[in-house]
């Protein structure tokens, strides 16, 4: 259905920008499947998805404009995307020891906590 959608796009004079975010989330989707199955990278694959769902939201959109019914065969595989991505969503949160943060995020992180630990810590001292 997804190859049939772009070719009606195309078929229709779609241009530039439906293609290319068609491209997009076709390499967001080939990549999720290593990333997550083989690789085991959690934070990684649930940053595609996450990625991919964006990019084919925009997809549809675009191709919407283009083509009504590109748009509409591309919706079994928005569900099934949205669906993936929970169930990535659910793997992760439950395998802390399987997430590796890029060392950017985690300093990030760090960051944030100890912020919002001292501000917590100067609320505590202000009300005591």
């Amino acid at each position: 259905m997804m190859g049939v959608a772009s070719w009606l796009v195309w078929q229709n004079g779609g241009g530039a920008v439906p293609l290319s975010l068609y491209a997009v989330q076709l390499a967001l989707n080939l990549a999720w499947t290593p990333l997550f199955f083989k690789e085991h990278q959690l934070t990684y694959a649930l940053a595609d998805i996450t990625g991919l769902l964006g990019v084919l939201t925009a997809t549809v959109v675009e191709f919407n404009k283009v083509s009504p019914q590109a748009a509409y065969l591309l919706l079994p595989y928005l569900g099934w995307s949205t669906f993936a991505a929970g169930l990535t969503l659910d793997i992760w949160k439950r395998n802390p020891k399987e997430r590796r943060v890029p060392k950017a995020w985690q300093r990030a992180a760090d960051s944030l906590d100890d912020q919002l630990g001292s501000a917590n810590g100067d609320e505590a001292s202000a009300t005591s």
